[in-house]
């Protein structure tokens, strides 16, 4: 015997069906690429591969050496070495552009700002900031350095292109004097979140080719587990990337105010590199190129699981049978299509279930847009009414479609008889009021059932019956 219940926009996700979609619809892409879809066509996490999301995007400089006309600098070597061999700067030919170019080693490009004879010194800072144009799911940043590695630089991230700027990562050998945090390498739990400050990369040693490699999770316990920390979750991503160049190394003589020696101190960086993933939340294996309202081009995720949204962040409309979800390694949070309606009504219509009746919908769990009180809409539990009434309309008419003359109990954002008829035009034989009887009391009944008569009369129907799936 098969027991059905009331069939709600939330009890489709309860049956837990999984209907195939194209086999290759999302193929992998690139190293570290997984599809969305398996061989057997079950839905699984899927991510995009792995990348560079640094490489050939434009970074911001606050300074560089050149842009105010040609200026002298002279090259770093030694402490011992009196006369040093000096040359110009000229405009663009250490661009900011040098940063995320194509590195080569043997003849590395680079950017390089002013030095400290312009000033370029605590508690002046330099800014390089790197816009993304869409959320990554970052796991390392790593600077190679031209010239000796700062004493003291940061590293900050926004999660959203307007929100504020988080620390990322502090590096120093006055931590404490610095950033006024102890030097450490790793958090607790429940300060997962918590930037670090550390000296590992602050010796002025060696005078060129030095590297400095935060990765994102190192030293977090919680990266062990990462599915199951939304903290971690959040802490990985990133739209955009802010590395704050706080105070050079010197080896002391500048206090001489030598002019030769003040023009060897200045800041050169030849690679930025982010290794990261575009940030799809489990739903896309492919980040591709889109053209804005605009006209302006970004990366965009190319949503599966009938998901949608530049991060796959949503559901599609009228997919909203059970709250979005990130995909895990265990469940990867599809939500049902047509295709899937289709089986739960070849199994409702079986003989041997004997279902006499079916109700669509009286609530979701769902939270559409449209919602007014964004605070409340935060709060656990069902929703009824209004906020329903187009999803529930248009899943009734789908199932009428599919039920062998199942009779169908319209319910959902019922406020007049103009709802109610657009529910029985969909498919729907009775009709059930539950939000607005609450709020406008039993003359609501009343009221709709005039309402339906005018309806009805209007359209040449002479009962309700001639009226049921005539929109289906």
């Amino acid at each position: 015997m098969c027991s059905i219940v009331p069939l709600t926009i939330f009890s489709f996700g309860l049956f837990g069906l999984s209907v195939s979609q194209s086999v290759d619809q999302t193929p992998a892409t690139g190293w570290g690429g997984i599809r969305c879809y398996d061989k057997f066509r079950n839905p699984q996490r899927c991510i995009p591969e792995f990348e560079n999301a640094a490489f050939n995007v434009l970074i911001e400089a606050t300074n560089t050496c050149g842009d105010n006309g040609p200026i002298e600098f002279c090259r770093q070597t030694d402490i011992s070495e009196v006369k040093k061999s000096c040359q110009l700067c000229y405009p663009n030919q250490h661009h900011a552009k040098y940063l995320t170019d194509f590195h080569n080693q043997d003849e590395p490009t680079r950017w390089q700002s002013e030095t400290m004879m312009e000033n370029i010194q605590h508690p002046n800072q330099v800014n390089l900031t790197l816009h993304l144009g869409k959320a990554f799911d970052i796991t390392y940043i790593r600077l190679w350095f031209y010239c000796p590695r700062p004493e003291s630089f940061a590293i900050y991230k926004r999660t959203k292109e307007d929100g504020p700027w988080i620390p990322y990562q502090y590096y120093s050998a006055s931590c404490r004097d610095t950033y006024g945090l102890p030097d450490t390498t790793r958090t607790i739990r429940g300060e997962e979140t918590r930037a670090l400050c550390k000296s590992e990369y602050s010796d002025i040693s060696p005078l060129t080719g030095g590297n400095a490699a935060f990765s994102t999770l190192e030293g977090r316990p919680s990266a062990y587990n990462f599915d199951a920390s939304a903290e971690l979750q959040e802490w990985v991503t990133a739209t955009d990337i802010r590395i704050t160049l706080d105070r050079l190394n010197t080896f002391g003589e500048e206090v001489f105010g030598v002019e030769q020696v003040l023009r060897s101190y200045f800041y050169a960086i030849a690679d930025v590199a982010l290794g990261a993933r575009c940030k799809c939340n489990g739903h896309a294996s492919e980040c591709i190129s889109s053209i804005g309202m605009d006209g302006s081009r970004r990366r965009v995720c190319k949503c599966e699981h009938n998901t949608a949204g530049p991060d796959c962040n949503d559901c599609l409309p009228f997919y909203h049978d059970a709250p979005w979800k990130r995909a895990t390694a265990k469940n990867a949070h599809e939500y049902l299509s047509y295709e899937e309606r289709k089986d739960i009504a070849e199994i409702i219509n079986k003989k041997e279930c004997k279902v006499d009746g079916l109700i669509i919908s009286n609530t979701t769990i769902s939270r559409p847009e449209n919602l007014h009180c964004k605070k409340e809409a935060l709060e656990a539990g069902d929703l009824s009414g209004r906020p329903l009434k187009e999803m529930s309309t248009i899943m009734i008419a789908d199932m009428y479609k599919l039920l062998n003359g199942i009779p169908i109990i319209g319910v959902g954002g019922i406020d007049s008889g103009e709802d109610a008829y657009e529910k029985i035009k969909a498919g729907a034989k009775v009709v059930q009021i539950y939000t607005s009887l609450i709020y406008n009391g039993p003359p609501v009944v009343t009221q709709i059932k005039k309402d339906l008569v005018k309806l009805l009369e209007k359209d040449g129907y002479k009962n309700i019956e001639e009226a049921v799936g005539k929109r289906s």
